[in-house]
């Protein structure tokens, strides 16, 4: 099958926000509104994709599975070097943003495991699986252990890019017109910080909430389908995006570690200022280094050892 360009282009596109989005919450950076809006679809809708470009009979569970304990054992190592006394917990929390990676093998296993009477009826499974995700905060205790929690909150996106691809659910839902306006609202929702107090609980996905917060979680699990609809319906092909998104998995690996290990540790000890300027400043050092190491040997084959492999 031919690749699709603007799914190339909407993980460029995507990938930048989630580093955007770190940096600003790493940072402590107050920008509440733009912080809520990135939030609010770009995890979801990078779901989507995940489950888009997945097939029930898909086997490259290691794939997923190598670059997930390279890196984790990676930021262990890390964090004792710096410090950090050593637990056996760092193997059953995967560090910062390698619950992706994990949840990712959980989905394609559930897809791949669900009884085809039940994946036969899409409306109905999403029902489910949406339910389960609006709910599941108010029963995990320790909702980041091996990323159960997230699993089951972004099980719905999963579902709908696997639905989108095999033409269960119609991708188009409406015009481009009406989804440009749907995305001005929402991010005038946001931008007006309309949002609840404790929005940033509620998006994540991993933290606990109580009874009295499900109407607020089921109004952010609306504009996350909102926005995920609309722009997905909006996709092109741009092509300094897909040169990014082709390598968004390299993108997402390391920009944890230099945000966490490089950038905020230089800003905490200079006492730099966190503000607009110097975040822009930060967010293309932070790119500038990627697409460096991009090109270093040893940190491709970190990431998958084919990458290094002269065909």
């Amino acid at each position: 099958m031919k690749r699709d360009l603007s799914i190339d282009t909407l993980k460029g596109f995507l990938i930048l926000l989630v580093i955007l989005g770190h940096l600003i919450g790493s940072l402590k950076f107050s920008w509440p509104g733009v912080w809520n809006l990135i939030y609010t679809f770009h995890m979801p809708l990078f779901v989507l994709i995940s489950g888009y470009l997945s097939k029930r009979d898909d086997t490259s569970i290691f794939t997923i599975l190598k670059p997930l304990l390279v890196f984790q054992v990676l930021n262990i190592i890390i964090l004792v070097i710096l410090g950090r006394p050593f637990s056996f917990t760092y193997f059953l929390i995967p560090h910062w943003t390698l619950w992706y990676l994990l949840s990712l093998i959980f989905w394609r296993l559930i897809l791949k495991y669900t009884p085809s009477k039940l994946i036969n009826k899409p409306y109905i499974y999403l029902g489910i699986t949406l339910l389960a995700a609006v709910v599941v905060g108010l029963f995990l205790p320790y909702g980041r252990v091996l990323s159960i929690q997230r699993t089951i909150s972004f099980l719905p996106f999963f579902l709908m890019g696997y639905y989108f691809r095999i033409g269960k659910i119609q991708q188009k839902i409406w015009s481009n017109t009406i989804a440009i306006a749907l995305l001005v609202i929402v991010s005038l929702v946001c931008a007006f910080e309309y949002y609840p107090a404790n929005a940033s609980v509620l998006l994540r996905g991993a933290d606990n909430y109580t009874i009295r917060d499900l109407p607020n979680k089921i109004f952010i699990m609306v504009c996350s389908i909102i926005c995920v609809f609309s722009i997905w319906n909006l996709k092109r092909e741009v092509s300094w995006l897909v040169q990014i998104g082709k390598h968004s998995l390299f993108y997402y690996l390391y920009h944890g570690i230099i945000i966490e290990f490089l950038i905020v540790p230089i800003v905490e000890y200079y006492n730099l200022p966190a503000n607009l300027p110097n975040i822009i400043i930060y967010f293309l050092l932070i790119i500038f280094m990627i697409h460096l190491a991009m090109n270093i040997h040893v940190f491709k084959w970190l990431v998958n050892p084919s990458l290094t492999t002269n065909k």
